[in-house]
Formats: C-alpha cells, sequence, structure tokens
C-alpha cells in the first residue's frame, strides 16, 4: 500500500488541481494589483490636472510624472506632462516628453503642433517646420498649425 502512495500518478490529479488553484489566485492577486495602480494612477492624475488648472506648473509637473510612473503607456497624459515642464521652463524636457507620447500614439496632430512649439522655443525652426507639417497631414482642418507656420 505504501507503494502505491508514492505512485506519482496517484498524487498528480490533487498536484495539478493545488496549481490550478494557486494560478488562479495568482491571476485574481496580479489583477488586484493592477487596479490598485491605476486607481493611484487616476488620483495622482487628477491632481495633476488641479495643479495645472490653478497654474502651478512644477506641482502638476510633479504628479503627472509619479502618474505615468504607474501608467507609462498613456499618450495623452505625457502631453500634459509637456505641457507642464514647458510652462515650468523645461522646454528640453517636455520637448522629450512629446516624443515619448507621438512614440506610444503618433497620429495625433496636437502633439506633432506641442512639439512643434517646444522645438521653436529651443530656436530649432527648421524641426518645428516639419513638427507642423506632420500635424497638418494628419489633421488639414487644423487652422491654428497654419498661423503657427507662419509665425515660424
Amino acid at each position: 500500500m505504501i507503494a502505491a502512495c508514492s505512485d506519482r500518478t496517484l498524487w498528480s490529479p490533487l498536484a495539478r488541481s493545488r496549481h490550478s488553484w494557486l494560478r488562479r489566485f495568482s491571476y485574481a492577486s496580479v489583477q488586484l494589483l493592477r487596479l490598485r495602480k491605476r486607481r493611484r494612477a487616476k488620483v495622482l492624475i487628477e491632481k495633476a490636472n488641479r495643479a495645472r488648472d490653478a497654474s502651478e506648473w512644477v506641482q502638476a509637473a510633479h504628479n503627472y510624472r509619479e502618474g505615468l510612473s504607474l501608467v507609462p503607456d498613456d499618450a495623452a497624459v505625457w502631453v500634459q506632462y509637456g505641457h507642464a515642464l514647458k510652462e515650468s521652463g523645461y522646454v528640453g524636457e517636455a520637448e522629450a516628453a512629446y516624443r515619448r507620447s507621438l512614440e506610444i500614439d503618433a497620429s495625433v496632430a496636437d502633439t506633432h503642433l506641442q512639439l512643434a512649439h517646444a522645438l521653436k522655443l529651443q530656436g530649432r525652426r527648421f524641426e518645428a517646420v516639419a513638427a507642423c507639417f506632420r500635424a497638418i497631414v494628419l489633421d488639414p482642418t487644423l487652422s491654428y498649425v497654419l498661423q503657427e507656420l507662419i509665425v515660424l
């Protein structure tokens, strides 16, 4: 009888059910952690939006950055982070934020325009014009892009 108990086939259904339970538990734990992370990011981004609306640009940039550490693939938040940096005087960092947003989603014409503004502020007019043209190609109805090109 002891030999039968040590047989691997006797214990494998039990082992499989235990592993199945662990997998389900692990999956639920991971989902719960993701949910908590998203909630924390949402709170930080809402806090950043309030700071932005109050023109507290440094605080807004700080909160956006913290939110982005939790949800790094949110293109819209990268744009807002870039705005806060630009308004805080960190134009080079703002350019990097806009470029990161474009890596995630290059189809947003306004992000190309924001990049053009950052480039213009750095005296890089040729690159700014190129970014404006990319914005026009994506959305020809953007009249303010044409105004920006006239200024450049």
